[in-house]
């Protein structure tokens, strides 16, 4: 599939260019080639940033455009967009701070503080609040932790336990034998 729907693009863009030494354009695809085409991939599905709609961007939502006169051609493509720096902010819906904009002139996009953020404060964002596991996975590359409850640190049985002694004493029978 790559070489049939995705490697005619990349040659025409320029970025794909195998020649001979007669000339001849080479249409082998290298495993360095193939390899480097999934790294940008994995890079782009994890770390990319996508918008909800073209109406979020007028009307104020995740991805929005401030101001009043936009060209709506900056807002028909919706993604994925890398946003360096900005996707180094750690999600926290809880504590969130920051709302992604995008500027209605230019289509730049920047982090607007919701609220007056003190010196030396970590600054948290949200990535969705309604995404599951998997999906944060997926679109931004990390999966949230987790609250434990009680109940579950508990809920562990004298068998359970018994097999954990039994475990972490084989552990430590390996790290002193090596």
């Amino acid at each position: 599939r790559y070489q049939r729907a995705v490697r005619p693009l990349l040659r025409e863009l320029g970025l794909v260019v195998k020649a001979s030494s007669d000339g001849i354009v080479e249409d082998t695809v290298t495993k360095e080639e193939f390899d480097t085409f999934l790294q940008a991939c994995m890079c782009i599905s994890t770390r990319g940033f996508h918008l909800t709609s073209a109406e979020d961007c007028a009307s104020g939502g995740t991805g929005t455009s401030t101001g009043t006169d936009h060209d709506s051609s900056l807002y028909e493509y919706r993604g994925p967009f890398l946003l360096p720096v900005i996707d180094l902010l750690n999600h926290e819906p809880a504590r969130k701070c920051t709302t992604l904009q995008r500027d209605a002139t230019t289509g730049m996009f920047y982090m607007k503080a919701e609220r007056d953020v003190a010196m030396g404060e970590e600054i948290f964002h949200s990535y969705g609040d309604s995404l599951t596991a998997a999906q944060m996975l997926q679109t931004f590359g990390f999966v949230p932790p987790q609250p434990v409850s009680p109940m579950k640190r508990a809920n562990y049985t004298p068998v359970v336990l018994n097999k954990i002694t039994h475990i972490l004493a084989a552990c430590q029978h390996i790290k002193a034998s090596s």
